[in-house]
């Protein structure tokens, strides 16, 4: 209860968002310095319905290979940047939902000719200025409660978006992705051709409503669009859950289903287009998927 607490004061009051916000940064300089990655076992994760979720949760997860089609990275060599599909298709505008102070995958899109249009609550503009970049300082939430607040839905029924079908988008907003998957409707997924999601806080997955709304979130998300990459966010630690080791954030790239035909990845990960997140630390090893 008191993680649900803090966590919902987080996304509320901009104090306790700068205070965390220099909690994180205490943490990545101590990460620096931290030879090995932690492991974080967690209470109550030896429970079998939990490990096996957990591991339903992991096989949601399973990246694949898509044909005729090449992964490049977007963005900086470091936290900010991901793995996409070379090609946009027939996109013209991408979404950026989370800027903070890292905005080299805005760049990198809008120089390949996509307008990009930014959210976040937490700053007052973007820390770099650029022709398509349209930003927006507003909270995207799975459901409004302020009056600041915006869906996924909202975004996309606007005016000016309503007849494109092809965006791209990338989701970084602090925890509140899970609960953005989880009651987005379907129809509004399918007009995301192409996403990247930074996912945070795994190490909540023994809480029984966190869980129940992280399955709900991969389950709906996977109806519409398959992953084809992952890779663990080094910054913080592994999580233990019933034996299981997985990075406690990680980020997530995935396709629209019904663009391609896909194969289960036999890919070792990480590749050889992924970065640590933190430069000074090696990167966090997942292997194959065999989950």
């Amino acid at each position: 209860m008191a993680h649900k607490v803090i966590e919902n004061l987080r996304s509320r009051v901009p104090y306790i968002r700068r205070l965390h916000r220099r909690i994180d940064e205490l943490n990545h300089k101590l990460a620096a310095i931290v030879p090995a990655p932690e492991l974080h076992p967690l209470y109550g994760s030896q429970n079998s319905k939990v490990v096996a979720e957990f591991r339903a949760f992991l096989r949601l997860l399973q990246p694949h290979d898509v044909a005729h089609a090449r992964k490049r990275r977007f963005g900086c060599d470091a936290d900010g940047g991901y793995i996409m599909l070379e090609d946009f298709g027939q996109a013209r505008t991408a979404l950026s939902l989370g800027i903070g102070s890292e905005v080299s995958w805005d760049v990198d899109v809008a120089n390949r000719g996509l307008n990009v249009i930014q959210f976040d609550h937490t700053v007052d503009r973007p820390p770099q200025d650029h022709p398509r970049f349209a930003f927006n300082r507003a909270r995207v939430v799975g459901q409004r409660r302020t009056p600041g607040d915006v869906t996924l839905c909202d975004i996309l029924t606007r005016p000016n978006l309503a007849g494109e079908n092809d965006f791209v988008a990338k989701i970084d907003i602090e925890g509140s992705e899970w609960d953005l998957l989880a009651r987005t409707e379907r129809a509004t997924l399918a007009r995301i051709s192409q996403m990247v999601i930074e996912f945070h806080y795994v190490r909540s997955f023994v809480e029984p409503s966190w869980r129940a709304t992280a399955l709900s979130a991969l389950e709906n998300l996977m109806d519409t669009h398959v992953c084809i990459h992952v890779h663990g966010n080094n910054w913080g630690p592994f999580t233990v859950v019933g034996g299981f080791a997985f990075p406690n954030c990680f980020e997530a790239s995935f396709v629209r289903r019904s663009d391609h035909t896909v194969v289960p990845s036999t890919a070792t990960f990480p590749t050889d287009l992924d970065r640590p997140s933190n430069p000074r630390v090696p990167d966090f090893y997942l292997g194959r998927w065999n989950y």
